[in-house]
């Protein structure tokens, strides 16, 4: 049985919230609910995420978010560095939860590391650049510093330099499948966008930013020979910079499916747009490390379209839960879209298969379980 009394303080720069800041999120929520005393760094994104959640939330240290840029990670540095002074005096064993490269950077620069233990939690597939090679370097100088990635393709990027595989180990995220269930639509999603009830709806979900590939589904789109489907795209500008989404909404307008493209902008209610579409298509140009949207559509019994790289393969099985194309290839996405959109029993048997897949894979009690093994033995290695 494991012993909860560590606690495990969470770490994050980012000022938005994003995949990772919301599969943090959802881990937070089943540490809490496993009895785990879980605390943050300061007031974020993160933070502020789980509030709105209702798990009870509480910063360690002063809080202090400054915009834009640098000076909100400075903000964070001053509170970590105040944090650090803390950690000494603290009798029971401390975890540091640090969520993606920028706040295992400034984790290990300011926290006392022979009094605590770190977590680096990666969610990106690094690339052998020599700036990658250095931070990891730096990183995994501190002999107390333990990495979690969320794939193998994550793992193999990391393990490529050189890395001791015994300090790292791959932990999937894991969703509430008790609350990610397949439930019938409510129609709200194709009233507001002018779609027929019975028209197959393909989405695509996700920040506009250019490797998330949304460019590539509209060119799709536009090859598909099918005369009722209709295609989805909810999502915004990650930064704000609107520059990829004018150039997205531009592309959709010049072809013949341009009366069936919609934009519906950033969604909070994804469970519901996800059930009222047929098939979800993540068609990420770069190594996606392990799409959220696609563990979501999967709980929801949604079939798949996706690209075959990064840790999308690792999700998807090609013709079972779903389809595998070559990345940035849209003439290859139309075919598998109209293969799909052509037999809709077998997409909704992909759909019910992938359900069971997610159920054994990405359980958030799993996630919750293997985190907390991982945390009791870093805590008793102190």
């Amino acid at each position: 049985m494991l012993d909860v009394s560590t606690q495990i303080a969470f770490f994050n720069f980012v000022p938005i919230v994003g995949g990772a800041e919301i599969v943090t999120m959802r881990l937070a929520c089943g540490l809490h609910a496993h009895g785990w005393d879980v605390a943050y760094h300061a007031r974020s994104a993160l933070l502020d995420a789980c509030l709105e959640a209702g798990v009870p939330a509480r910063a360690l240290s002063f809080a202090s978010i400054l915009r834009p840029p640098p000076l909100h990670y400075a903000s964070h540095f001053i509170n970590i560095c105040h944090l650090a002074a803390k950690l000494s005096t603290l009798r029971r064993p401390f975890v540091v939860h640090a969520v993606g490269v920028t706040s295992a950077i400034y984790t290990v620069r300011a926290v006392p590391l022979r009094d605590v233990s770190v977590i680096w939690h990666l969610h990106d597939v690094l690339d052998p650049s020599p700036k990658h090679r250095l931070i990891v370097s730096n990183l995994l100088r501190c002999p107390n510093v333990h990495v979690a990635s969320v794939s193998d393709a994550v793992l193999s990027s990391l393990l490529s330099f050189g890395v001791d595989p015994r300090r790292v180990e791959r932990i999937y995220n894991g969703l509430d499948l008790d609350q990610w269930r397949p439930v019938a639509g409510s129609g709200e999603f194709r009233a507001s966008t002018g779609t027929p009830p019975a028209a197959p709806v393909l989405a695509c979900v996700g920040n506009l930013v250019a490797w998330k590939g949304a460019d590539v589904f509209i060119e799709a789109a536009h090859r598909v020979d099918h005369p009722t489907a209709h295609w989805w795209i909810a999502g915004s500008a990650y930064t704000g910079d609107r520059t990829f989404e004018l150039h997205l909404k531009k592309l959709a307008a010049s072809g013949p499916a341009a009366h069936r493209i919609h934009f519906l902008g950033r969604q909070e209610n994804i469970r519901g747009l996800m059930s009222e579409a047929d098939i979800l298509v993540q068609p990420s140009i770069r190594p996606d490390p392990l799409p959220t949207t696609v563990m979501e559509a999967m709980a929801l019994a949604r079939p798949v379209l996706g690209s075959r790289i990064g840790g999308i393969p690792e999700m998807i099985s090609d013709g079972e839960t779903g389809l595998l194309v070559p990345p940035a290839d849209a003439s290859a996405l139309a075919r598998a879209m109209e293969r799909m959109l052509a037999d809709s029993a077998a997409a909704r048997g992909m759909g019910a298969a992938g359900r069971v897949v997610c159920e054994r894979r990405f359980a958030i009690d799993t996630c919750v379980e293997r985190f907390g093994d991982l945390y009791q033995r870093l805590a008793s290695a102190l």
